[in-house]
């Protein structure tokens, strides 16, 4: 968890943009799979919420926000770049 606490310190806020785990990995010199495994523990400890594709969910599935930039409000789903 120690761990976990040190990523959460270093992630902005959520929605996060794609490749924004990069400058995490980097400051932290850990593997993409320890990262991983940081957030899915964040994400259980209800630090953080889930997150797929530029939308975040709360534990029930509800839509929190979105990334405006990635996603169609009216559909939630990518939008086409």
């Amino acid at each position: 968890m120690d761990f976990a606490l040190k990523v959460h310190e270093l992630l902005p806020p959520q929605p996060w943009k794609p490749g924004g785990q990069h400058p995490v990995i980097k400051e932290l010199k850990c593997t993409p799979k320890e990262y991983s495994q940081a957030v899915s523990l964040l994400v259980e400890e209800g630090l953080r919420n889930n997150q797929k594709d530029g939308v975040v969910y709360d534990q029930e599935g509800n839509v929190l926000c979105f990334d405006p930039e990635r996603v169609d409000p009216e559909t939630m789903e990518l939008i086409d770049a």
